[in-house]
């Protein structure tokens, strides 16, 4: 009996291993105009992606310039700020100066001349009990005048300072340690070229602003420090004024770095005047506080690029 073989087998045998070259064209034809299609189809995304980068691109650009113009617009509105604040602290300084020196001259003298009569007047023997007590009180109310009329006098303008700033941190600094039993040391490096003031609004203002800070230092140290020794260290040249403060207290808390103590007004102070503090504090580690004020020579007898030469 002969062996079956499948019915598809011949058709399998006689079937084309092959398309025919016709088809075969048109296959690839379509191939091909399928795979432009899709070319034609990523060019033109990746063209509406390229517009869509270039339009990103110029919104980020001008966003960048527009930035740049703001914090260049911010940064002249500061500097004119502090030019203001600055002219404004030196006006009021000026004013000051004028105030104390007119009180001292007129009033001051006035009141002067007035105690030393009283005191000729109370030395007249033929003088009655009555009047002479009179006189007395009189006296007595005329030196507490004159004592009040110091104090204004020298918030105006520190008479310390009359005799340079260094002088004036030694004295402060004395009466601070008689005050308060605080060990104070003063550290001076004073370049030397730099003298008194020699009458130069500037530096005058300047030295005002550091010993207003040295007194508010100070004063903070006595109250919340809980400090055994205070060291003080000033530094002067014809440019530049710094002093710090220095002590080995508790330190201060985080929070109070930006709240209380005094600490912003002090800031604010020194930049009025053209200068910035530093703050350096750890828990338990002590403070220092450091103020630099740079020096703007406003004499008009010696332009600022002829001080080197005349010192």
């Amino acid at each position: 009996m002969p062996a079956l073989l499948p019915a598809s087998s011949d058709a399998a045998i006689d079937m084309p291993l092959f398309w025919p070259p016709a088809t075969q064209i048109e296959v690839l034809a379509l191939c091909a105009m399928l795979l432009a299609l899709l070319v034609l189809a990523l060019l033109w995304r990746l063209r509406r992606q390229q517009h869509a980068l270039r339009g990103l691109q110029a919104q980020l650009t001008a966003s960048h310039q527009h930035q740049g113009e703001s914090e260049r617009r911010l940064l002249e509105a500061h500097q004119q700020l502090c030019a203001l604040a600055a002219k404004q602290d030196h006006v009021c300084h000026g004013e000051r100066l004028r105030i104390a020196r007119d009180i001292h001259d007129d009033l001051g003298q006035y009141m002067l001349a007035l105690q030393l009569e009283i005191c000729v007047l109370r030395r007249n023997p033929q003088l009655p009990d009555w009047m002479a007590q009179g006189l007395l009180m009189l006296e007595d109310h005329l030196g507490l005048a004159l004592r009040s009329l110091r104090a204004i006098l020298n918030n105006l303008r520190p008479a310390a300072l009359q005799h340079g700033l260094r002088r004036a941190i030694q004295q402060q600094a004395r009466e601070f340690t008689r005050t308060c039993g605080i060990p104070c040391k003063l550290e001076a490096f004073e370049d030397a070229r730099t003298g008194a003031n020699n009458g130069d609004p500037g530096r005058a203002e300047a030295e005002a602003a550091l010993y207003r800070m040295l007194q508010e230092a100070l004063s903070n140290v006595a109250r919340h420090a809980c400090a055994s020794e205070v060291c003080i260290a000033l530094a002067s040249s014809p440019s530049l004024l710094s002093l710090s403060v220095r002590d080995n207290g508790v330190g201060l808390p985080h929070q109070s770095r930006r709240r209380g103590y005094g600490l912003p007004g002090l800031a604010e102070r020194l930049q009025a005047a053209g200068g910035q503090l530093t703050l350096e504090s750890k828990p338990g580690q002590g403070t220092t506080l450091l103020a630099a004020i740079p020096i703007v020579s406003q004499r008009k007898d010696i332009a600022p690029d002829q001080s080197e030469i005349c010192d």
